[in-house]
């Protein structure tokens, strides 16, 4: 695939993760996006929670899901 796939970990404090949730969302609109969640058995709280939520929004916009 070389040069066509980019990588983008998230990290970071709650408001860095949030910036970079909103810049995803971007993306996705504007791209075909493959959303890849690695240890996705973290991401368990969905109501109060603040991964799950953001996940399953991203996820809406992906045209491919891959959970590990």
């Amino acid at each position: 695939m070389g040069d066509r796939i980019r990588i983008r970990r998230i990290r970071g404090n709650a408001a860095s993760r949030q910036a970079d949730q909103f810049l995803l969302l971007r993306l996705f609109g504007a791209w075909k996006i493959t959303l890849v969640v690695d240890e996705s058995h973290r991401i368990k709280r969905f109501r109060g929670g603040v991964w799950a939520p953001a996940l399953m929004e991203l996820a809406r916009y992906a045209r491919v899901r891959q959970l590990l």
